[in-house]
């Protein structure tokens, strides 16, 4: 069997759209969702430099999953929007939530790269087979693909290759972007504790990085097509963070996400999680992208930032009290006060000698409280 090219009817603007409208960061999270929906365990993402200059020459994605076929490699390829993953909602082997459903995530390597290669080994019925896929930027709607080949010593899985790239992705390896990625996939890892990904020798560990979390319903949707309970998770990190907003599928996958303002103390670094099969429709629908315009989804994102200034105002109440505390432990506490105020006044009173100790503290205003009772 020689090498094939497959057809694949792809306009100009969808790809501009796909480059242009993805970051760095968020097509490698697609290409490690790829290996996580086709059973891989274990994704490592390795950054090669080149040896004489130091620049960042590929990125490889290695997965051990079940890789595909040569025949469903012309499906997947092919077949631009009508990915597998509409027909099933969890992978065939380990029987997981599958991520995506649009069969458009490959085309988001080109925001790294302007090639791409996947060389992938499957299990046939005759042992483990391997072949290659290639695409190229300036060629999207010509896909190779090369024969295949006995490999019974290789494991199965998929290993792509993004060269030529944009640019040198130094951000990737740094921590604000390992931050951005293990709050990615924080829900799906502590679903799935078996799965490790790691990042250029760092592995995601949400659970190491987590200070704090919780979850609550704070709504419930009804509409033509049925009732959607709206679930809010907030995690609490030990690293500094953008304050996110993921808008999820019930399964807790990030489909959208946004930045806005939170009336938090700065001292406290989150995520914020809503999850409902409302989004999920969305997704299906493809109207994530349009998710702020939609009036449902604001007055959900505003209940949410609600419950959420609640949640770090009863954080901050904590923190208030250990500081107390510790301060009575070490007889630091100004009990000169104790004649004629409570440990809100104390707070106050040495706020300004200690404001550092007293970082992400929110201080009760008994002024406050009467204007709200009035």
């Amino acid at each position: 069997m020689a090498e094939e090219h497959i057809s694949v009817a792809v306009q100009d603007d969808f790809v501009e759209r796909q480059i242009t409208r993805a970051k760095p960061i968020q097509a490698l999270a697609e290409l490690i969702w790829n290996g996580l929906d086709g059973d891989a365990t274990s994704i490592n993402v390795e950054l090669k430099r080149n040896d004489l200059a130091g620049e960042l020459s590929e990125i490889i994605v290695y997965d051990n999953g079940d890789g595909f076929s040569r025949d469903q490699a012309k499906s997947l390829f092919g077949n631009l929007g009508g990915s597998w993953k509409r027909a099933t909602r969890e992978t065939a082997r380990l029987k997981r939530q599958i991520h995506g459903q649009e069969g458009r995530g490959r085309y988001r390597a080109f925001a790294l790269g302007r090639a791409v290669d996947w060389d992938v080994c499957y299990k046939a019925d005759n042992g483990h087979r391997s072949f290659k896929i290639r695409l190229l930027h300036g060629l999207l709607n010509n896909v190779t693909v090369t024969d295949e080949n006995a490999t019974p010593k290789r494991p199965t899985g998929v290993i792509v290759t993004i060269s030529d790239l944009w640019r040198d992705y130094r951000s990737l390896e740094n921590e604000d972007r390992i931050q951005d990625l293990t709050e990615t996939f924080a829900l799906y890892l502590m679903n799935y504790q078996g799965v490790r990904i790691s990042i250029a020798g760092t592995l995601l560990d949400p659970a190491a990085a987590i200070a704090s979390q919780k979850t609550t319903q704070i709504a419930v949707i009804n509409n033509e097509v049925g009732s959607h309970a709206v679930e809010l998770q907030i995690i609490e990190w030990k690293a500094q963070t953008k304050r996110t907003i993921y808008l999820c599928n019930s399964n807790g996958f990030p489909v959208d996400q946004l930045e806005t303002r939170f009336h938090v103390p700065q001292a406290f670094s989150f995520s914020a999680y809503i999850k409902s099969s409302f989004f999920g429709t969305m997704q299906t629908e493809g109207r994530v992208g349009l998710a702020e315009l939609d009036p449902v989804v604001l007055q959900m994102i505003e209940t949410a930032r609600e419950a959420i200034k609640d949640y770090f105002h009863e954080r901050s109440a904590e923190k208030a009290r250990t500081i107390v505390d510790d301060w009575k432990a070490r007889n630091i506490y100004p009990y000169h006060l104790q004649h004629n105020a409570d440990d809100s006044a104390a707070l106050r009173f040495l706020q300004e000698k200690h404001s550092k100790f007293l970082e992400g503290v929110i201080i009760k205003d008994d002024d406050e409280d009467q204007k709200k009772s009035a």
